[in-house]
């Protein structure tokens, strides 16, 4: 249970900006929404006319929801104001905003997210809102929660949780610039195993100066928020991750033509090359990464893929080499996680399968066991070419995988080119017999 005094996930969402879809007013907020984007910009005098809509008895809570919406909105295209002036619009309409005084603490926290907004907010400083709400220590402590290091760094939202980190966007005052924060979801105190493994990872990540992973700026062994205990600073990835990217291409669409679904498989495949010379970049520095699979790598919106979690060499059992669950590891074992990644490209389920009440005392011995279904047989559409580079790389033996990240993508460039990989000299004339057919298989060749 997270204590009172700590912010949980929900709150460091975009406060009240995803409202209920069955509270009476959500239609209101739908239609504010679909006015601005119509290119409306009703002003804080014509939410009136959305609240016509609402039951009296709902009113009062449907118009705090529009203006932290209106916030949103305005803020975002730099037409913003503060609240005084949504205060001054109702006041005498409602007496939870007769005032600042008065104005609930969310409301207050919904301006100062809005204002947060890149690249036209106006990024307010905790100082002014100590100011403007002098005496209002319920609001103030609500801002409180989000300022790490004496207010230069703001958590504006959860980006992510696992089972030791959860990871924030925020914003650092003094470079004005947006940032990931992560750190341990665990007090010092009480988790000092997941203390040495987050200073761990930091040491890792901070050594690698690679554009395919992640750039850490700053490690702070203790922050001065309610919570304290580390954190990190890293470079911040807007994107989806690559398992989004896989589910969205194994997903059934009756809308998407084959050139597109080849467009798709291609997409992935690139992805996963840059993922490789991240990882031999990597390897050549002596690191490892230990956790390889998809939902650690990201496709930035700007077309850049980026390898996250350093340093986690436990692994996670859906992706886990032989040797890895007898507490050994090698570059070679990163290399069983790419055939593992690939794999799931092909298949759209990851290599090991765990089956409903399978306790982690059986992980090791089911790692160990595990016969992986040829790609071909689970989707037949899955290129025999790409099956057979990727079943090498999932050999239980390291030694019959390939010797290096290098050589396992050196037959991934050979097959988006057209020419045959090893182990199936047959390739390019199978891409030519595709294109012949007009086939939809799945990406860029078999």
């Amino acid at each position: 249970m997270i204590p009172t005094t700590i912010a949980s996930a929900n709150e460091l969402a975009q406060g009240r900006w995803e409202v209920d879809p069955y509270s009476g007013w959500a239609a209101a907020i739908r239609d504010l929404r679909a006015d601005w984007l119509g290119g409306a910009r009703p002003d804080a005098h014509e939410l009136r006319n959305y609240l016509q809509s609402v039951p009296a008895d709902q009113q009062s809570e449907a118009c705090q929801d529009l203006i932290a919406e209106h916030l949103r909105l305005a803020w975002g295209i730099c037409s913003g104001q503060l609240l005084e002036h949504y205060v001054a619009e109702f006041g005498e309409d409602f007496a939870e905003l007769a005032s600042l005084a008065e104005t609930p603490a969310d409301l207050i926290e919904d301006e100062f997210l809005a204002r947060y907004q890149t690249p036209f907010g106006d990024t307010p400083s905790p100082e002014e809102y100590a100011r403007r709400l002098a005496g209002r220590e319920d609001a103030l402590d609500r801002l409180r929660r989000r300022q790490l290091d004496g207010g230069r760094y703001i958590k504006l939202r959860t980006r992510g949780i696992g089972a030791m980190a959860e990871v924030y966007e925020a914003y650092d005052h003094h470079l004005r610039r947006l940032v990931a924060i992560k750190r341990p979801r665990l007090r010092a105190a009480d988790a000092p195993e997941v203390l040495r493994r987050f200073a761990e990872e930091a040491r890792v990540a901070a050594a690698l100066e690679h554009p395919g992973i992640v750039t850490v700026h700053e490690y702070r062994e203790a922050c001065d928020d309610l919570r304290g205990g580390p954190f990190l600073v890293m470079r911040l990835v807007s994107g989806e991750t690559l398992r989004d990217h896989i589910r969205d291409y194994h997903r059934p669409v009756l809308h998407r033509s084959n050139h597109d679904q080849r467009v798709l498989a291609r997409g992935l495949l690139e992805c996963l090359v840059s993922v490789c010379n991240a990882m031999a970049y990597a390897h050549a520095q002596g690191t490892l990464h230990g956790d390889l699979k998809p939902d650690n790598i990201i496709v930035g919106q700007f077309g850049e893929t980026v390898v996250l979690d350093w340093g986690a060499v436990a692994g996670t059992p859906q992706y886990m080499s032989p040797e890895q669950a007898d507490g050994m590891a090698d570059a070679r074992t990163d290399l069983f996680g790419l055939g593992g990644i690939l794999y799931e490209m092909l298949t759209g389920r990851p290599p090991h399968a765990w089956p409903e009440g399978c306790q982690p005392a059986d992980w090791a011995h089911r790692v160990r066991e595990a016969q992986f279904r040829p790609p071909c047989r689970l989707n037949a559409w899955a290129p025999r070419a790409l099956e057979t580079v990727c079943l090498k790389a999932l050999s239980c033996d390291p030694a019959d995988r390939y010797q290096s990240v290098t050589d396992f993508a050196e037959q991934l460039r050979r097959y988006l080119a057209g020419e045959a990989v090893a182990g199936c000299p047959g390739a390019a004339l199978a891409r030519w017999w595709r294109k012949l057919r007009g086939s939809a298989i799945s990406g860029v060749g078999t």
